[in-house]
């Protein structure tokens, strides 16, 4: 009966024994996964994960745009140091340009003479 007793506290022992052994191995595991050796593999390949996505999104996007920009008719013209995006096409500002160098010399250049040349602002002809 006391054998039986004895091997019964050495089995209790030796099962918490074990216990321990395994909280402890699990812990220094778990410091091991938080060491900057460990994350900086995780870094690196979530960075080089970021940049390939990035780069996808990029010429998502430049394929969006482009699509966008061909719909688009008209040109940028420059007026006063400002760009503006105008309607007309290049065969309005042809046939405008034509009729401009049909004019005579005086009425190209008197006052009061407006164009808004398909934009929001119009342009006009004056002495200052």
């Amino acid at each position: 009966m006391e054998k039986i007793k004895q091997n019964k506290i050495w089995i209790t022992i030796v099962v918490i024994g074990i216990i321990v052994i395994g909280i402890l191995l699990a812990m220094l595991h778990r410091q091991k996964q938080n060491s900057p050796e460990a994350q900086s593999s995780s870094y690196v390949s979530s960075a080089k994960a970021s940049s390939a996505s990035t780069s996808v999104q990029d010429k998502n996007n430049e394929k969006a745009y482009a699509k966008k920009a061909a719909k688009m008719s008209g040109h940028v013209p420059e007026v006063n140091g400002k760009e503006y995006f105008t309607s007309w096409t290049k065969a309005d500002f042809q046939k405008w340009a034509n009729s401009y160098m049909s004019m005579n010399l005086d009425d190209r250049h008197k006052d009061g003479v407006k164009e808004s040349f398909g934009t929001s602002t119009t342009i006009e002809n004056s002495d200052t």
